[in-house]
């Protein structure tokens, strides 16, 4: 009995998290017009929803990040440092370390019209990519499934999208739907995306089954919006 309770006292290895990494919040992205999206309303809303992890993603914009993160102190909810990024190819969504990192980040790229609804990042996906890389964070490449999203961007399969899909900071695709057939991976409809996929495994030297990450969050851009989408995936 002793060897048993010894056993069943161990970890059972993975443990899950409800998590929610696209978030906007009132005052920084643009296109937020819900002003109870402020950086306190959004993490106590994730603290009444159980979700353990978030993120404001906002649109070329960072300034409400260090509020929510102190809102967050007196709560279990972890908020991530990020940002999305409107890029030439499409939306990129990056994740830093520290708050000093995205500042970093941030100070190292050329926002333009900032504040408007044409606000974008002048940088290409991979020149994000290798700062986000330099500083130790990584990206997801944002609602690819939809119109702003790197695949509708950029269908096909040349040489630069590749370098794309390979970079070692690089980490998922996020979808707008469960259902999205994309996947640059084995199961893919497309045999482009599928062999993409295999070159990433290849130029990286993963497993065979190291696929990129297919996650799905709220994308939300009001409280009622955000909460009503994490019950129905929770449901």
């Amino acid at each position: 009995m002793a060897v048993l309770d010894d056993v069943l006292a161990q970890s059972t290895g993975a443990r899950f998290f409800r998590a929610d990494l696209h978030i906007h919040s009132f005052g920084a992205s643009h296109d937020v017009k819900d002003a109870a999206m402020t950086a306190d309303g959004i993490v106590r809303t994730a603290a009444r929803e159980h979700l353990s992890i978030v993120a404001l993603t906002d649109h070329n914009e960072i300034d409400n990040v260090e509020r929510a993160i102190q809102a967050s102190q007196s709560t279990s909810v972890l908020v991530i440092p990020a940002v999305e990024l409107s890029t030439p190819q499409g939306h990129l969504l990056c994740y830093l370390p520290t708050i000093d990192a995205l500042r970093q980040l941030h100070g190292r790229l050329d926002i333009a019209d900032r504040g408007k609804d044409t606000s974008r990042c002048k940088e290409s996906i991979l020149d994000c990519l290798n700062l986000l890389q330099s500083l130790g964070g990584f990206g997801i490449l944002a609602h690819v499934d939809i119109m702003s999203g790197f695949e509708m961007d950029n269908p096909g399969a040349s040489p630069h999208k590749v370098d794309v899909l390979s970079h070692p900071s690089l980490r998922g695709i996020e979808l707008k739907q469960a259902t999205s057939p994309i996947s640059y991976a084995h199961g893919d409809p497309d045999a482009d995306r599928a062999r993409m996929g295999r070159e990433r495994i290849e130029k990286l030297k993963l497993g065979a089954k190291q696929f990129l990450a297919r996650v799905l969050n709220s994308d939300a851009h009001t409280l009622d919006a955000s909460e009503e989408t994490r019950r129905t995936r929770r449901e």
